[in-house]
């Protein structure tokens, strides 16, 4: 796992470098999960959506033959 914050100024493009990395990783055969907390501002608790996301990526990511109880687990543990 690898957790990484851009900060800049508003233009710049951290946008288009962490899609545009996402794409090259996913090519590469590695899953990632994007998370912008400005398009997914729907509810009170950012950490609400944030998992809800993380899950809606883990449904994608893995699939249903090897899922091995990850989804539940992910789902309880949020």
């Amino acid at each position: 796992p690898f957790v990484m914050s851009l900060n800049s100024d508003w233009g710049m493009g951290k946008t288009f470098f962490v899609k545009r990395w996402i794409k090259d990783l996913e090519e590469r055969g590695h899953p990632c999960i994007y998370f912008n907390a400005w398009e997914s501002d729907i509810a009170d608790d950012v950490f609400l959506t944030f998992l809800g996301e993380i899950l809606l990526n883990l449904c994608e990511i893995v699939p249903k033959k090897d899922d091995k109880g990850i989804i539940e687990k992910a789902t309880s543990f949020g």
